[in-house]
């Protein structure tokens, strides 16, 4: 039985997932350069700080009326 969408990563056919990881780079990672991907890295470390009850930049930072930060 082929597993479906939502099916967990190991379930996958390495083949699947190889294209996957190609198609994203090609779409997205390619297309950003040296300094946005290091904002995008940088942005990213917010909410994992938040999920892993860690200290990290803008973690700690209040939330504005809106939601942001």
């Amino acid at each position: 039985m082929r597993p479906g969408p939502f099916a967990p990563a190991s379930e996958a056919p390495i083949a699947v997932r190889t294209a996957h990881v190609e198609s994203v780079r090609r779409h997205f990672v390619d297309l950003l350069t040296p300094e946005q991907i290091e904002g995008f890295a940088e942005i990213g470390e917010t909410p994992v700080a938040h999920l892993t009850d860690r200290k990290g930049p803008g973690a700690g930072r209040a939330a504005q009326p809106d939601g942001r930060r």
